[in-house]
């Protein structure tokens, strides 16, 4: 097993079906079917293609069996923390040690480009995400948002935790 960053020679668009398999997954109780349904690799071909190596693979041999897209928090005053834009594994993998992995290696790859902190969001009605957030060291700042997906709103809560701890 290892974790490397994306090069430009990797097959993207498999990250992108690793992302749209895994929504259609881990969120088909509460988003939208129809919004499910038209979910597509290529949502987040572009992402990817404009700076693959903001993207974290787990490779089992040569096979890949998640990605993390991180960077450093796109919001303005939040300086030193690094975000997780996205996590993500296989369906027919979670459950098995890959996501800890896969979350331990993102954690240094941001410990190690300078960051002191972490956030992430994660929809409210993801119990399953964010226990393993939680197991993770990550704890809710009470902070929250809505998105719209699929005509409907949707709440998202904050998780962090520090880096140097």
């Amino acid at each position: 097993m290892r974790v490397r960053a994306l090069a430009p020679e990797d097959d993207l668009d498999e990250v992108g079906r690793i992302y749209a398999e895994s929504w259609k997954q881990a969120y088909r109780d509460f988003l939208p079917k129809s919004y499910l349904e038209k979910l597509t690799f290529d949502r987040w071909s572009a992402m990817l293609r404009a700076d693959p190596s903001s993207t974290l693979a787990l490779f089992i041999q040569d096979e890949m069996m998640g990605a993390a897209t991180v960077c450093f928090s796109r919001e303005p005053g939040r300086e030193g923390y690094g975000e997780i834009v996205g996590i993500y594994i296989r369906p027919g993998h979670t459950g098995g040690g890959l996501g800890r992995r896969l979350m331990e290696a993102v954690l240094a790859h941001l410990r190690e480009n300078g960051c002191e902190n972490v956030c992430l969001w994660a929809f409210s009605l993801n119990t399953r995400a964010e226990r393993f957030y939680e197991h993770m060291g990550f704890h809710p700042t009470g902070r929250r948002q809505h998105e719209t997906y699929g005509g409907e709103s949707l709440e998202l809560c904050e998780y962090a935790r520090s880096l140097t701890e």
